[in-house]
């Protein structure tokens, strides 16, 4: 059996949550916050006159939590910013 890469699928949000280390309710409480991480609200199939009552399915990429994550980064990469520093200098 052939099996597919897919690198960068929808996550659920139960498993973009295990991803980062984090319970889904911490990753629901991120989606409210000022600074949410990238996520898409995914149709559930049902009609549009049920969707109020539906609990919304989130779909997660893991390259974009990934950007998302970086941007509480602590501390310098310092090879990162040679390779900047450098390239700027050209």
């Amino acid at each position: 059996m052939r099996t597919l890469n897919l690198p960068d699928r929808l996550f659920s949000l139960s498993e973009a949550a295990a991803y980062l280390g984090k319970s889904p309710r911490w990753l629901q409480y991120q989606l409210a916050g000022p600074n949410p991480p990238p996520a898409y609200q995914v149709p559930s199939g049902r009609s549009s006159e049920h969707s109020k009552t539906q609990k919304k399915n989130w779909g997660f990429r893991k390259s974009e939590l990934d950007a998302w994550l970086a941007q509480f980064r602590v501390g310098t990469d310092l090879a990162q910013l040679v390779k900047e520093t450098l390239a700027e200098l050209r």
